[in-house]
């Protein structure tokens, strides 16, 4: 049987002290792709560009929220984009 093996593209919320365990084990994984870091504090996101230089980063979430190429985001709250599933929107402002 052929295996249809997809690529999940994935943002980080929150670079602090759980974000680089997050962006290690999201590196190390071959089912994921880290496409965006996001991080309030711009001396913590400049540090996470430098270890990173070929990932996105922004200081706004919901820059990833609203990334359609995105397939989930994550940090201290797990968020999963489902294509084509109706859900109520959460609010996390």
């Amino acid at each position: 049987m052929k295996s249809t093996k997809r690529i999940i593209k994935v943002g980080v919320v929150g670079c602090g002290y759980w974000g680089p365990n997050l962006v290690r084990n999201l590196r190390q994984s071959a089912d994921c792709q880290l496409k965006v870091l996001c991080d309030a504090s711009e001396p913590r996101l400049a540090h996470m560009r430098r270890l990173h230089p070929d990932v996105a980063a922004t200081s706004q979430y919901k820059n990833l929220l609203e990334d359609t190429e995105l397939d989930a985001v994550t940090g201290g709250l797990v968020v999963i984009r489902v294509p084509n599933i109706r859900v109520p929107t959460v609010s996390i402002s």
